[in-house]
Formats: C-alpha cells, sequence, structure tokens
C-alpha cells in the first residue's frame, strides 16, 4: 500500500489485494479494516483529499471484502447462526467489550508492558539511551512529527501504523500482547532509525554500548536459566511478592531441572549458548561493520532457542488439553453436543476435532454435555439451577491455565 502512494497510485496494487483477503480470512474483519485504516489516514496525512482517499480504499476494500465474504457466505450456510454468533462474539461483542465472560480483560497499562516485555532484549537499550541522550531524543521525537505530518518517505508511515495498531488495539478491554504483533516490523524500522540518528557520527559509541548490551543479554540468559531450572520461584520470598503464588508453584514444579532428567533432555539448554558463544568469538576476531550488534542479536537468538524448547515446551505440555480431549472423544458419542462454560477450551475443540458450543449462548439440552474449570462450577450450578448435572471425567493436568482442572459433565435428560 505504502508503495502504490509512492508511485502515485498508478497501476492497480494487486499484492496488496491478495494480502487483505488473506488477512480477513486469517483474522476477520479487522484484518481488512485496519491495513486500509492506516493508509487512509497516510493519504490523507499526504496532503491527499478525503473523498479520493475513500475511493481508493474503496477500491481495495470492496473486492477484498468480496472475495473473502464468498468464504463466510459458505460458512453461515454449513453452520448458520451458530456462525454468526461466533463472528459476532470474536469480533462486535470483543471490539466493543460486551462479551459475557470478558477474556483477557486489561488496562491499557498492560498493552504497554507487554510491548516493553516482547521487545526485550532491545528495551533495555533504547530506554537508558534515550534517557542519556535525551536532548538528540527530543529532537528525534520532533523530527519524527514533522515525517508524520510532511513525511514522502517509510518513517511516517512506520510511526502512523505503530500508532494507529496501538490505539485501535486499546478500545476494547481483551486485550493480549499478539495484537501488538503487526507494530513490530515497523517499531524496529524505526529503532534503527533512532539509532542511525544518535550515533550516525559517532559509530564507536554505539559499538561500545552494543559490547554493553551482549554482557547484560547474556546475563539475562544465564539468570533466567537459573531461576527457573533450580526451581527459586518457589522460594518463600518470591512466593509472598506475588498475588497468586500458585501460579508460581506450579511453574517451578514444572521448569525444575532435577536428578531424575535423563542428560538428553539437558541439550536444549547447552546446544544454543554454546553455538553463540563460538560465533562470538568469531565475531569479536572478524573485521566487520557493528559486529558487537549483530552480537547482541545472536545472543537474543540463542536466549529465544533455549526458552521455546526447553522452558516454554515442557510448560505448554504440562498445560496440554490432548490427553482430557481424547478421552472426551472415547466418553461422549459424535452426535452429542459438547458445550463450554465459562472459557472457550479452544485447545479441546481442536484436539477432539468437534465444534464446543458455549452454554452462555442457550440452555444445554438434556443428553449434551458440558465442559468446565473447577473453580466455574459453584457458577454454572447458578446460572443453570435445573440442569442434573452428572460427573463423567476430570481432567488429570491442569489445562491451559496452571491449577485449573476441566471436569466433563452430562446433562440427564
Amino acid at each position: 500500500l505504502y508503495a502504490w502512494e509512492e508511485r502515485g497510485l498508478q497501476r492497480y496494487p494487486w499484492a496488496a489485494l491478495v494480502f487483505l483477503v488473506a488477512a480477513t480470512l486469517a483474522k476477520g474483519p479487522v484484518g481488512l479494516l485496519l491495513p486500509l485504516a492506516i493508509f487512509g489516514g497516510y493519504l490523507l496525512l499526504r496532503g491527499h483529499r478525503f473523498w479520493p482517499s475513500f475511493r481508493n480504499c474503496c477500491l481495495l476494500g470492496a473486492p477484498a471484502l468480496i472475495i473473502a465474504g464468498s468464504w463466510y457466505v459458505l460458512a453461515f450456510s454449513e453452520r448458520g447462526e451458530a456462525f454468526w454468533a461466533k463472528i459476532y462474539y470474536e469480533n462486535i461483542a470483543r471490539f466493543t467489550s460486551t462479551m459475557d465472560d470478558e477474556p483477557h480483560k486489561h488496562s491499557g497499562f498492560y498493552l504497554l508492558g507487554t510491548w516493553l516485555l516482547g521487545y526485550m532484549p532491545w528495551t533495555l537499550f533504547f530506554l537508558p539511551l534515550a534517557l542519556i541522550e535525551r536532548k538528540r531524543a527530543l529532537v528525534f521525537v520532533r523530527n519524527l512529527r514533522e515525517r508524520l505530518r510532511l513525511g514522502p518517505d517509510f518513517i511516517g508511515f512506520s510511526l502512523l501504523t505503530c500508532l494507529v495498531v496501538f490505539a485501535f488495539f486499546l478500545i476494547p478491554s481483551s486485550k493480549r500482547s499478539v495484537y501488538l504483533l503487526p507494530a513490530y516490523p515497523f517499531l524496529c524500522f524505526l529503532s534503527a532509525h533512532f539509532l542511525e540518528f544518535i550515533f550516525g557520527e559517532r559509530p564507536d559509541q554505539l559499538e561500545r554500548v552494543a559490547k554493553l548490551l551482549v554482557a547484560l543479554s547474556l546475563a539475562i540468559l544465564v539468570l533466567g536459566v537459573s531461576v527457573l531450572s533450580t526451581g527459586l520461584l518457589s522460594s518463600p520470598d518470591i512466593l509472598r511478592l506475588s498475588k497468586d503464588s500458585s501460579d508460581l508453584r506450579f511453574i517451578a514444579k514444572v521448569l525444575r531441572i532435577d536428578n531424575s532428567m535423563p542428560w538428553y533432555a539437558l541439550v536444549p539448554l547447552c546446544i544454543p549458548p554454546g553455538i553463540a558463544a563460538v560465533v562470538l568469538v568469531h565475531l569479536q576476531r572478524s573485521a566487520i561493520q557493528f559486529k558487537s550488534a549483530a552480537g547482541v542479536a545472536l545472543v537474543f537468538l540463542a536466549t529465544q532457542v533455549v526458552a521455546d524448547s526447553f522452558f516454554v515446551s515442557r510448560y505448554t505440555l504440562a498445560l496440554s488439553p490432548k490427553k482430557f480431549a481424547e478421552e472426551i472423544d472415547s466418553r461422549v458419542p459424535t452426535t452429542a453436543q459438547v458445550y463450554s462454560f465459562g472459557s472457550e477450551f479452544y485447545g479441546l475443540s481442536f484436539y477432539a476435532a468437534r465444534k464446543i458450543y458455549r452454554a452462555e449462548e442457550g440452555r444445554p439440552p438434556g443428553g449434551g454435555f458440558i465442559v468446565a474449570y473447577e473453580q466455574d462450577i459453584p457458577l454454572l450450578r447458578t446460572k443453570f439451577p435445573d440442569l442434573d448435572l452428572e460427573t463423567i471425567a476430570k481432567s488429570a493436568n491442569a489445562i491451559v491455565k496452571p491449577e485449573r482442572r476441566v471436569v466433563l459433565f452430562r446433562v440427564r435428560a
């Protein structure tokens, strides 16, 4: 879309149309509306008049809506009102904060916090740098404002994209860190531009700061592995600082390394840092430019590999719904309807390969089944006091959330 405006809105952007259709099919209406809102705003900031800008957005949005909408029509003809209820729940009700169960309800500070955490370890670099170089940082911000207003380049477009994405997802009460993912590529571009602005004439200072960040990143890697693998999270001093100590106990129990663990299970902990150390030594002996900055990226990559291959995989496996979904399959007839209460249970629905309806949208009929967290059972009985519920099974492990097991009920006729 940016390239289309750059070439004077000449030649229809077929690639942009394909991506808009794909985004709409993958993420729903927001995949169409958000990019077009950013593009329309950028056209206005570049001096284009409102109605021609609106027409150009429609030239892209209308065919994308028709192509993607054909799938929605087919899905509606297959599922009917249940499909429309799902679309309404996931898009309109979520955006307007009118969902019954209010999932992922957080304030705007949550998005800011997840952005700072998601941008690690660069957060540890840019925040102190902005404070140390605050005068030049303020000049950089003022320049960005001018680029946003007049910018004939990608900098103003990137800033507008970040601002619109962040502002858009501030509106609904349901907030998750992954909502900000579309802004990260543009944020990285702005970060690189910030570094060029601060250190453009002082590359030697950038190299010194990057070396400091390499050391800091290595310290974080070692500290993180030590804390998670030794069970320090469950120490009394740390538990007293937590609002929900049961979650920390669960994490410490799942991630702790003990003597019963086979040696080959520790390989993911050793290989990535080892490779990173060898490459770091090679980089320091080489003559390439910005080798310390490359070292930062390398250490961060090693940290990600260790986290994903060892800690995250063990954590997600401990909370996996797969085994309980197999038990549901063995106990629930294929013709029976299963309802959820208090949570969507997407994982159970996926592994069981069956539709799970929401009990909040209608009273479960006799002969049906209900899945709910143990903690939500009193609310379930309050919501449907006339239902005769028979406990069929309970998950052997916590599912999705620590210390939360799922119970399967049969609704007696």
